[in-house]
């Protein structure tokens, strides 16, 4: 019995969600992976037998996705800061951005 692709589709948003809940890189990089092989298989299949412009739009889409969030998480938690929000939301300016980066590190050392 094969599962449908809309369920796939779903499920990888599903995961992609909850790992962006529970700020967990690992969980996150799955789903994106799992984004990016759904893309290629729409690209390539098409979903459910439909093949058009519409369809090959999503498949980028899903691959494009996949690749900014995988490489978006992958330098975050090459730099130490898991998930934080951009330097522009915060209106502290630097100062307190360089605060936070300092209680961040000396969590991780007290770990």
């Amino acid at each position: 019995m094969l599962i449908p692709m809309d369920t796939i589709i779903f499920l990888a948003w599903f995961i992609l969600i909850i790992g962006f809940l529970k700020k967990d890189y690992t969980i996150t990089s799955l789903a994106s992976m799992f984004l990016m092989v759904i893309g290629t298989s729409i690209l390539l299949y098409g979903v459910e037998g439909i093949d058009n412009l519409i369809t090959l739009g999503m498949g980028v889409m899903h691959i494009g996705i996949g690749f900014y969030v995988l490489f978006r998480g992958g330098t975050e938690v090459y730099k130490g800061r898991r998930f934080q929000k951009p330097h522009f939301i915060k209106r502290g300016g630097e100062k307190e951005l360089e605060s936070e980066e300092k209680k961040e590190t000396e969590e991780i050392e007290n770990v």
